[in-house]
């Protein structure tokens, strides 16, 4: 190229490149190096490129062909999820299998779930305990009947010994001595009976050893090294022992991960009762009959004092020694005695119901 061509071709370039420089005479816009190339012109620059242009000969510039555009640089690497606090206050939990619940915790029923837990997913029972029924007979007083049969049981031997035999004697009846015999009196035991009794009943409230309320465990916004696993909250107190999970039935199996198994119940049954009555025996009944006694036949003579009591079911040596004759009275009551009451027997039982395996950690 001819030296003087070469300072043109500089002298156009350098004009090129200030901005809003006129084009010097006898001087081309090279492509890419700013202003709009021509529209004959090939070659336009491509967005954000380098433009390598080439001089023609003869002093004109022909366009270079367009750079590449530049691929857009890939985004940095964000934050991960949070791992799962296992050394503190989180514990990675297993699937438990089909048929298990979620894991959850438990609290005593009076306490609640709170806040970390829940929602409440009912009740669970352990221990449970119903005492018997106590039934209690009541009787009133016995209806007591005093027999009037009297005998005067004659003996041969001294102070009414060796018995010979007996004859019927009535109230008011007076009874001379037969023979030189000694005689004693008899009277007949009453009879006396009973109502039936009314039972009275007491039902002592069943009682569980534990009353727990199950919380539903909220899961934590963390990843487990098992990604099946959920990452859990430990559950601190009120909450008693570790997570766990549950299905109804007690002869289940506990799953992988859960081994701690404890049968609880949802509820129980009672039937227990007493019967509406009871038995009452009379017992105690005694009548009594004072007899008079006298120093002449035929109740003749002196009496003498004071006269002798006879109880029912017993007997008195009356004529003896200088008593030839007797006369007993009237028969009176001595006591009711009593309905003595008798057994109340209670029936049914108490059973718990809705048995559920809890499995726990």
């Amino acid at each position: 190229m001819p030296k003087n061509s070469q300072s043109s071709l500089r002298f156009c370039i350098v004009v090129a490149l200030t901005a809003a420089a006129p084009l010097a005479s006898g001087c081309q816009l090279v492509a890419g190096l700013g202003g709009e190339a021509p529209k004959d012109e090939t070659g336009g620059g491509g967005s954000g490129g380098t433009a390598t242009g080439g001089g023609g000969s003869g002093g004109t510039a022909t366009g270079g062909t367009g750079g590449t555009t530049g691929t857009a640089g890939q985004g940095g690497t964000g934050g991960g999820p949070a791992q799962c606090d296992t050394a503190a206050s989180q514990v990675c939990a297993p699937p438990p299998g089909a048929g298990w619940s979620a894991p959850f915790a438990l609290a005593p029923e009076a306490a609640g779930c709170g806040e970390q837990f829940g929602p409440e997913l009912g009740s669970l029972y352990n221990g449970f305990d119903a005492n018997p029924a106590v039934c209690d007979c009541k009787c009133g007083t016995p209806t007591v009947n005093c027999s009037t049969s009297m005998s005067a049981v004659g003996y041969s031997g001294p102070n009414c010994t060796v018995g010979e035999g007996s004859n019927s004697i009535s109230q008011n009846q007076c009874y001379s001595q037969v023979l030189a015999y000694t005689h004693s009196l008899t009277l007949d035991t009453p009879t006396s009976s009973c109502a039936v009794g009314n039972v009275t009943k007491s039902i002592p409230k069943p009682t569980w050893t534990t009353a727990d309320v199950a919380c539903a465990a909220q899961k934590v916004d963390a990843v487990c090294p098992n990604p099946e696993d959920a990452c859990l909250p430990v559950p601190v107190s009120p909450f008693t022992g570790d997570l766990c999970v549950m299905r109804d039935g007690a002869d289940t199996e506990c799953p992988a991960g859960y081994p701690s198994k404890t049968v609880y119940y949802t509820d129980y049954t009672d039937t227990r009762d007493c019967p509406d009555s009871c038995t009452c025996t009379a017992q105690g009944a005694s009548c009594k009959v004072a007899v008079a006694r006298y120093t002449g036949k035929d109740c003749g003579g002196n009496q003498v004092i004071p006269s002798t009591t006879v109880n029912s079911g017993g007997a008195a040596c009356i004529i003896s020694g200088t008593v030839v004759s007797m006369k007993p009275g009237n028969v009176t009551l001595g006591s009711s005695g009593m309905c003595a009451p008798g057994t109340a027997n209670p029936s049914g039982m108490g059973t718990p119901t809705g048995a559920t395996t809890v499995c726990c950690l």
